[in-house]
């Protein structure tokens, strides 16, 4: 039985009740009490109906939040299970060389391995003439100046054709310039070995270079427009890895294999098998890869042809990144062995050989881990940190009078470099319109042969006046971290796509 005073105050409990509620309902929704769906359509309606209506849609509303609670429960709890499963799913595909193929249309599985097998094919007979190469020119009457014409002929034909052949690209199409350029590069390097004189040598050499940069036009372009595509982009960085490490790889075994051919058949015959490597790339290109550029016209934006890709900050990014990065690469090829000989005093040519196709091989190891890094971090940290190693490797180089800290700062300075290029190459894909991705690549590859063409003379020319094989190294060391401070100053500039 209740108390007497309760029985006696219950009315006045309830319009007590009543009143703070309906101070709670406008406090909820402003002075303006005539949104509340409970609210009196009159002023005229009597306090008593308002707190009648007010106690009613209140119990009402409880009981529907009480039933809607679980159920939002649930499908918040089902919402964020899923959510966390897509992250699992994205970091698993990410770290995945299969997911990556898997991701692949099937109709450029293929091809693009027909790309990747060809570069490194193509990469490996250039590394299989340089051992041959300089004592057949030399046999041929050329002296010193000679064959250092000989060695920058196919890099200074590269420079000259490279943007017209990357509008080419855009305009004609892929397919057509990796398949008759590919056979222009076999059938420069076949001359080469029966070059009779010195001048048809150049020519040949010139041939090479003008083959080589209609192939790598239409075939990173194709790289390019299959790694664009909506399933693959985010696999960019990991195929671009991929593709470095075969190329580190060919390198490795290029200039053996090539010693070993040149004792059996002779520096013809050596060429000859080479151009014929070649010329299988080429049959491979026409039989397997297909033609992309309509991918690529597809998926551009109407205002990207309109103006200079150079008035672009983030294209001026990646040519100054190019630039220096293969700055490094000619600092190794020119005077990294002078630099052997002065700290390696008993180095002979086995020996630096062998020091050279080590810390090539850090690049089929380190490329697939850049890219991957890359795809998951974004491009500008990877390459960052890639270069910020190659900078402390170069120092190093610099400063080292001994074997040992030599021999760590050139597997510092390798892997630095086979860190950067990956994540280099595939932002410089990233910052490239699609219906300019070969005018846009072709930049930076030009902007990277003018480096390999011009810093061997240049840093040649510091090692001269300063009597010092360390001053080049201290230079692309300070060039190298330069480029670092820049790229972390221009991480703005960079489109949404890249992340940074």
């Amino acid at each position: 039985m209740l108390p007497h005073s309760f029985v006696v105050n219950a009315p006045i409990q309830r319009e007590r009740g009543a009143k703070m509620l309906l101070r709670c309902a406008r406090r909820a929704v402003g002075p303006h009490p005539r949104r509340l769906l409970v609210a009196a359509r009159s002023r005229r309606v009597t306090t008593a109906q308002t707190k009648k209506t007010i106690l009613a849609s209140a119990s009402s509303a409880s009981a529907h939040a009480d039933d809607a609670a679980p159920q939002l429960s649930a499908q918040t709890r089902a919402d964020a299970a899923q959510s966390s499963n897509d992250t699992k799913d994205d970091d698993k595909d990410g770290s995945s060389l299969a997911a990556a193929w898997a991701a692949l249309p099937q109709e450029h599985r293929a091809g693009l391995g027909v790309v990747t097998a060809a570069t490194a094919a193509l990469n490996f007979s250039f590394g299989a003439i340089v051992p041959v190469l300089p004592q057949y020119a030399l046999g041929l009457g050329l002296g010193s100046s000679g064959v250092g014409l000989v060695l920058a002929a196919p890099a200074f034909a590269r420079v000259c054709l490279n943007s017209p052949f990357g509008r080419l690209a855009d305009s004609r199409g892929r397919r057509p310039l990796m398949i008759f350029g590919e056979a222009a590069a076999a059938c420069g390097v076949a001359l080469t070995g029966m070059a009779p004189t010195a001048t048809t040598m150049v020519a040949a050499r010139l041939l090479v270079g003008a083959g080589g940069s209609a192939a790598n036009a239409g075939s990173t372009a194709y790289v390019g427009d299959v790694t664009g595509l909506p399933k693959v982009q985010r696999h960019r960085g990991l195929i671009l890895g991929v593709q470095s490490a075969a190329t580190a790889g060919a390198w490795v075994l290029g200039p053996a294999c090539g010693g070993v051919l040149a004792g059996l058949w002779g520096a013809p015959g050596s060429f000859a098998a080479m151009g014929g490597l070649a010329m299988a790339c080429a049959g491979g290109y026409y039989a397997l890869v297909p033609e992309t550029l309509s991918l690529a016209t597809k998926a551009d934006e109407p205002s990207s042809s309109s103006s200079s890709l150079l008035h672009e900050p983030a294209q001026r990014t990646c040519l100054a990144l190019n630039a220096v990065l293969h700055a490094n690469y000619a600092a190794i090829l020119a005077i990294m062995p002078l630099r052997c000989a002065d700290v390696w005093v008993t180095a002979g040519p086995l020996e630096i050989g062998a020091l050279f196709s080590a810390v090539s091989a850090v690049g089929v190891f380190g490329g697939p881990l850049a890219g991957k890094m890359s795809d998951r971090h974004g491009r500008a940290p990877v390459v960052c940190a890639g270069l910020g190693l190659a900078a402390l490797g170069g120092g190093g180089l610099a400063l080292a009078d001994a074997v040992e800290p030599f021999t760590a700062a050139f597997f510092a300075w390798g892997f630095g470099v086979s860190v950067a290029g990956p994540a280099l190459t595939a932002l410089t894909n990233d910052v490239a319109p699609p219906s300019r991705r070969g005018e846009s690549l072709a930049l930076s590859r030009t902007a990277a042969d003018g480096a390999l063409c011009v810093a061997p003379v240049a840093l040649g020319l510091l090692a001269d006046l300063a009597g010092s094989t360390a001053a080049p190294f201290a230079v692309c060391s300070l060039a190298t971290a330069g480029a670092v401070g820049f790229l972390g100053t221009r991480a703005s500039d960079l489109p949404s796509n890249v992340k940074s």
